[in-house]
């Protein structure tokens, strides 16, 4: 290790210039900014080669560097949704619930973890859902949103989700509340779970390369008609338009 104390791999802070120009009298182009140590050289006294963020492999002067503390950061629990509110999945409650996250995060979400033949977003899914239940509004506004836990927990594919346990309780408490948020009933309807079905099994026959079978959906005949795939920014007014015609906003 050098006395300067820096070794391969740490994170370095490039400060600002100017005064140590003066001070030490010395040229320095590097920019300031924050740059990864690629390797100490043992035969230099203050020199070590640094990769930045720009992407430049630079030797570097250490009278430039202070270390970073090596300590990992801790992610805080929460992120920020499209409409800039704090959402911790975990302690949401029906107040940080708006229909506009809902919408354009599930129409930036690909069904079947992206492995479609053309971009298919899980909002155009649940418009699917929607236009083939009974024309009823409490079952149609459930359908449109029994995948809204998506537009904060990600689109997670099946034979994953069902082993990630802390998962699962998360996406039931999330999509209790927003039933709730929205004056629905919870535990999802049956007819919504078997027009998801069908929609599954059109989806399939539409979006997927032909392959192996799946017995989940054995049996269950496709909507007649092909699926065509929208554009994220078409599938989330078509999906705020279903909603608005439905819901009555607290």
């Amino acid at each position: 290790m050098k006395p300067h104390g820096l070794v391969f791999g740490d994170l370095v802070r490039i400060l600002p210039h100017d005064h140590l120009r003066r001070r030490y009298n010395r040229h320095i182009y590097i920019s300031a900014g924050v740059a990864v140590v690629e390797a100490v050289d043992p035969d230099v006294k203050d020199g070590v080669m640094i990769h930045t963020s720009g992407g430049g492999l630079w030797m570097c002067d250490t009278i430039v560097l202070e270390k970073i503390n090596a300590q990992p950061r801790k992610c805080q629990p929460w992120f920020q949704t499209f409409t800039g509110i704090k959402f911790d999945p975990r302690k949401a409650t029906a107040k940080d619930i708006f229909i506009e996250d809902i919408g354009h995060a599930l129409s930036q979400y690909c069904r079947f973890g992206g492995h479609t033949r053309h971009f298919y977003s899980v909002c155009q899914h649940v418009c699917l859902c929607h236009d083939h239940m009974p024309d009823q509004p409490v079952m149609r506004l459930q359908a449109l949103l029994h995948d809204a836990s998506e537009a904060y927990l990600g689109d997670v594919v099946k034979p994953l989700k069902i082993v990630l346990h802390d998962y699962l309780k998360i996406e039931k408490r999330l999509e209790r509340i927003i039933m709730k948020r929205f004056g629905l009933p919870y535990p999802i309807l049956p007819q919504v779970k078997c027009v998801d079905l069908i929609a599954l099994s059109t989806e399939r026959r539409d979006l997927l390369r032909p392959g192996h079978v799946w017995p989940h959906i054995a049996g269950i005949e496709p909507w007649p008609g092909t699926i065509v795939p929208w554009a994220p920014a078409v599938a989330n007014e078509q999906f705020l338009s279903r909603f608005y015609a439905l819901a009555k906003q607290p």
